[in-house]
């Protein structure tokens, strides 16, 4: 709606950017899906999540993801890189509860996210191949405004089917690397 609004006064995007979920709502404003194929992408992509409610937690840590490693389990994972200081976490409640208790001990800057779901973390596995089935006959366009993925931190040119919002959910989002991908094009005002 806030695109649309934004086009009604003579504003596009040159390009466009979404993080994690928000990247349907950028394949639509790109022109890739039309608001139907991405409602009904929205609409899979939280029931994949499902598995991991009332199970999971996420929370922003003011580090980076390569200084977070050593801290991190199979419990607890890098689930977006955001920026070269600010890295999310996702996972098991209890294990994000004693990450960000420790952590906040040393000094270090996080808080928890208000939610009790853990994307881009091994919880919402199970979840993935029905995503991938159930998006399977999606049929998305050509995109019309340069679509950055974060999925793959780079251009995405092809139209993309359920395999792809499987991945979206399921690996880290490479959010840093759309921003640099932006930042290199000679993108300046985001």
């Amino acid at each position: 709606g806030l695109a649309a609004l934004l086009r009604s006064w003579g504003i596009a995007p040159a390009a466009v950017l979404g993080h994690s979920a928000g990247e349907i709502a950028a394949a639509h404003v790109a022109g890739a899906l039309d608001l139907e194929q991405a409602v009904r992408v929205v609409a899979c992509y939280a029931r994949a999540q499902t598995a991991s409610a009332g199970r999971g937690a996420m929370a922003v840590v003011a580090w980076p993801a390569e200084r977070l490693a050593a801290r991190l389990d199979a419990r607890v994972v890098v689930a977006a890189h955001n920026s070269a200081t600010s890295t999310v976490v996702s996972g098991e409640a209890d294990a994000v509860a004693a990450l960000l208790a420790a952590l906040q001990a040393e000094g270090v800057a996080c808080s928890p996210i208000r939610t009790d779901v853990a994307g881009h973390s091994p919880l919402v596995r199970d979840g993935l191949p029905e995503l991938a089935r159930a998006l399977a006959d999606l049929r998305p366009s050509t995109p019309t405004v340069p679509l950055i993925s974060t999925v793959a931190g780079g251009p995405l040119d092809a139209p993309r089917d359920g395999d792809y919002w499987a991945n979206n959910l399921g690996q880290p989002v490479r959010f840093r690397d759309g921003v640099d991908h932006l930042l290199r094009e000679g993108h300046a005002l985001f």
